[in-house]
């Protein structure tokens, strides 16, 4: 019996619309989309790929409107604002002479970095290749669960050479570094990257891990060594604090030009390490390279290594990574699509399936919040729960078509909450950190729409439990500023967002109390959840902030943005009370001055859905024009 996709449309696999290269830029001139054209796995832990920068609010680390890549790394975050992380066991073939430094995009031949050009760029599902000019170097790649596979096709040359930078890190930097040559073949080590080295936020976002790795070569090493910038103390210095970004002023590549080159070194433990191997190659010679990650230890890695690319078949590693991405797809069947809006879809759906990503090694082991290492019992533990992004369009989605991964989301969530010792429940985790990233509580309206669609494998009890002190601040009252203030005054001082979202997520657990029986907290919280109507005012008919003392913030209009509200206008937050629509047609006078409001939104919002009128149409990577030639580029 044929699949539901395969009687809809048999000319079609759904991997085959996927255009990788959609999003992945991170200029406002091109839309800032934020992700990255490599291969990766459903919601795999590695996303192997091309990087471009490193540093800055550049979160995936490629941006298409880059002319130079700085080499491959195998993990990072997609999609993002803010500084990023991971970007970590960074690779790049190389000939000639070694340099210590990859070098700036702006300052042509300064470090290892090659110039590359889009004709030969090709980026499908589950593959990537790029030719690196200054080297007439080849590169392939892709990606199994835990692991990556490079495909590198040199010139002839007596010093071709694959070069590590154990450093790098997209949002900062890795602070300490371990290697060791285990014989002609492999590498194994690790990278300490704590949040004085940057990261997500900068640091705000307090996300330390270190990242455990196993590397082998198709061929033996003729030379190798290793190389170590001398970093003086206190060079990581931070302002207000944010790390200051170093990495990429004339003081930092003074230092990585002059580190220290060790050669035939094959063990080191140090700061700011890098290794090197050697290899002689004849023209069109392939030199291949795999390599799996843990959090957990060095033979975590040896065995993700072992269970997901045991062999040198770089083809059926690609055929495996299609065929993941197509069982993921297929959870969904789509009639009448021409090509374009295919690739709008499909893509769409790709980029949603990549976080909240796996983190256990292959056999069930994680780094928990507590520091211990736990295994798995019942759930897949994930990371990046990026709750203010996801909450309203994501996970809603997900519970349709892939209810075991709110389940393990939920579960992992009630695990942090639990073994961080803090009780509540994070509105955007990663790598079991606190950051304390964007507004408002998503993780509560998660649990009653799982809840509530029968998803429930995960203890109840303690599920309400923490959302109970979440809403309610019970304990550990740092998960909503303000908070004391709140519960008595009933808004945020000069907060349009926080008010809004305090007062919806409030319904939330107000919902799930009563689902439960516990009718004296659902009361309580259910008119909480009215709080919205404090921060209405008549006069300028919008939701308007106020501050501490009761009187209202200076009004700006309703269209500019900020005045209390996140990443956004009062226009545009004014709708958010989506759990008592009525109520506010009631609050904004009536069915129809409410649709005389909603008319007027409609008329303000810029083609661009930008935050003010004043906003221009980008040139963005997602409109149709750009798709349909990115579509005929992105496949060479």
């Amino acid at each position: 019996m044929p699949s539901p996709r395969a009687l809809a449309d048999t000319a079609h696999r759904p991997s085959d619309a996927i255009h990788p290269i959609i999003g992945a830029s991170t200029s406002v001139k091109l839309g800032e989309g934020k992700t990255f054209p490599g291969p990766t796995m459903p919601f795999g832990m590695v996303q192997l790929g091309p990087d471009t920068i490193t540093g800055g609010d550049n979160a995936s680390g490629y941006s298409y409107e880059h002319t130079t890549i700085e080499g491959f790394s195998f993990n990072r975050m997609s999609g993002v604002g803010w500084y990023g992380d991971f970007g970590n066991l960074q690779m790049m073939p190389t000939t000639g002479a070694l340099k210590t430094v990859c070098g700036r995009e702006a300052n042509a031949g300064e470090g290892w970095r090659s110039r590359f050009n889009h004709a030969s760029e090709v980026a499908e599902c589950g593959y990537y290749a790029i030719t690196l000019d200054d080297y007439k170097i080849r590169a392939e790649m892709t990606a199994a669960k835990r692991a990556g596979i490079l495909r590198f096709t040199f010139p002839e040359a007596k010093d071709s050479r694959i070069q590590l930078d154990l450093a790098r890190r997209i949002g900062g930097t890795s602070t300490r570094q371990y290697v060791k040559a285990v014989n002609d073949t492999t590498l194994e080590g690790w990278m300490d990257c704590p949040n004085s080295g940057g990261g997500w936020g900068n640091g705000v976002g307090q996300v330390s891990y270190r990242a455990f790795f196993r590397v082998e070569f198709s061929r033996p090493m003729q030379r190798c060594g290793v190389w170590s910038v001398p970093i003086p103390k206190g060079f990581l210095t931070t302002r207000n604090g944010l790390l200051v970004d170093l990495f990429q002023t004339d003081k930092y590549y003074k230092l990585a030009a002059q580190a220290e080159v060790m050669h035939d070194c094959r063990e080191k433990e140090g700061d700011h390490l890098g290794f090197f191997a050697e290899f002689g190659t004849q023209d069109r010679e392939q030199v291949l390279a795999k390599a799996a990650l843990s959090f957990v230890d060095i033979e975590g890695a040896r065995a993700n290594l072992k269970a997901d690319i045991p062999g040198w078949e770089f083809n059926a590693v690609r055929r495996a990574a299609r065929e993941a991405w197509d069982q993921q797809l297929n959870k969904i069947t789509i009639k009448g699509a021409n090509d374009t809006q295919r690739a709008i879809f499909e893509t769409a759906m790709f980029h949603a399936a990549i976080d909240p990503r796996e983190i256990a090694d292959v056999d069930g082991r994680y780094k928990a919040a507590d520091g211990t290492i736990q295994t798995q019992q019942g759930f897949r533990y994930r990371t990046i729960f990026s709750g203010w992004d996801v909450f309203r369009a994501e996970f809603p989605l997900m519970t349709i078509i892939d209810p075991s991964l709110i389940n393990d989301e939920i579960a992992s969530l009630l695990e942090l909450a639990k073994r961080s010792g803090r009780g509540y429940l994070e509105r955007w985790e990663i790598m079991n950190a606190y950051s304390g990233c964007m507004d408002g509580d998503p993780a509560l309206s998660v649990i009653l729409d799982a809840y509530r669609k029968g998803i429930r494998k995960y203890d109840v009890k303690q599920a309400y439990e923490a959302c109970l002190q979440t809403s309610t601040g019970v304990g550990d009252r740092t998960n909503r500023p303000q908070n004391d203030f709140y519960m008595q005054n009933g808004y945020v001082p000069d907060q349009i967002s926080w008010t809004l979202d305090n007062a919806y997520f409030d319904w939330c657990v107000a919902e799930f109390a009563k689902d439960l029986g516990h009718t004296d907290d659902a009361s309580t919280l259910h008119e909480r959840s009215l709080n919205y109507k404090k921060i209405y005012d008549p006069a300028v008919k919008s939701m308007h902030a106020r501050h501490a003392d009761g009187s209202w913030m200076e009004w700006k209009g309703e269209t500019e943005f900020g005045q209390g509200c996140t990443e956004s206008n009062p226009l545009q937050q004014s709708w958010f009370v989506p759990h008592d629509v009525y109520g506010l047609i009631e609050t904004m006078g009536g069915e129809d001055a409410f649709a005389a409001k909603l008319e007027d939104f409609f008329e303000k919002t810029p083609p661009s859905f930008g935050w003010n009128p004043t906003t221009t149409t980008p040139t963005n990577l997602c409109t149709t024009s750009r798709i349909s030639s990115l579509m005929h580029a992105s496949r060479g």
